[in-house]
């Protein structure tokens, strides 16, 4: 693992609405790939992906299943990368997307940001949001 690590505190929701806060380390491999570590007092979770954004997606359905969600852009209802983002960026960069309405530059958040308008959501309904967003831009 190259030694050069990120790190970032990504809030967590739990079902009763309260919040807890986990750490999250990001390395890169030699070879470029992503390896993503979440820890808190309890537990320890890792993935490896091409991107960023994927490692969090896996890490996030292992949340799923302690029915947490975590509370950042990268889980935001309301968001995804784009194709350029993922291939050049590694899936850093996200677009909060409205339906019908083309994402703009000003729309970009990083994975790990929160906001107020963050909507924590499960890895299947951000993707099925994202299916509907696309398909309201009236593009195949």
């Amino acid at each position: 693992m190259n030694t050069d690590a990120e790190q970032f505190v990504v809030p967590l929701l739990q079902p009763d609405g309260t919040y807890f806060m986990s750490s999250v380390v990001l390395t890169e491999s030699e070879s470029g790939d992503c390896h993503l570590l979440m820890t808190c007092e309890e537990w320890t979770l890792e993935s490896t992906a091409e991107d960023w954004f994927d490692a969090f997606c896996a890490v996030r359905r292992d949340l799923e299943t302690r029915e947490l969600l975590p509370a950042c852009y990268g889980a935001h209802l309301h968001a995804f990368p784009s194709g350029m983002s993922r291939s050049m960026g590694g899936g850093r960069q996200l677009y909060r997307l409205t339906i019908g309405k083309q994402a703009r530059m000003n729309d970009l958040v990083g994975l790990f940001d929160a906001g107020q308008d963050v909507i924590p959501s499960t890895v299947d309904d951000q993707r099925k949001f994202f299916d509907q967003w696309i398909d309201s831009l009236g593009r195949t």
